[in-house]
């Protein structure tokens, strides 16, 4: 089973992921933890539809342009596309997603979605990280 029996994701199609790590890493005070990456890392290696690619771990600043730079290259070889990030900056880009017929999972923690995202209502499946990765 995936995961620690509570929800799994389920993804349809070969998928992409994207985590923000300064959101994710901002997640700490609300979560009363930090994420760690490599249990991250081990928990999204256990669905097949997530390629084998690598471990980008560089901290970079704009890094909410360059996502969306890299899914405009990659939409039509993907299927789902799952986001690690409660950011309103992306909520055009996942609307972008689900007119072009994609999958988006977006994966937040409790406090940490802005109100752009969660007005989205169709196509985006909203998941709480602690729902799916025991992070005690």
């Amino acid at each position: 089973m995936i995961g620690d029996g509570k929800k799994v994701l389920k993804i349809t199609g070969n998928a992409l992921v994207f985590i923000d790590w300064a959101n994710v890493h901002g997640w700490t005070k609300s979560l009363k933890r930090e994420v760690d990456v490599d249990n991250l890392y081990n928990y999204l290696k256990k669905y097949p539809e997530i390629g084998e690619d690598g471990r980008v771990t560089i901290r970079k600043c704009d890094f909410d342009m360059e996502v969306c730079i890299d899914v405009h290259r990659v939409v039509s070889d993907f299927q789902t596309f799952v986001f690690f990030t409660g950011d309103g900056d992306y909520g055009p880009l996942y609307k972008m997603l689900v007119n072009a017929g994609r999958n988006v999972i977006v994966i937040y923690a409790r406090g940490h979605l802005g109100k752009e995202i969660w007005d989205i209502g169709y196509g985006v499946y909203k998941v709480k990280i602690n729902e799916l990765i025991n992070l005690k």
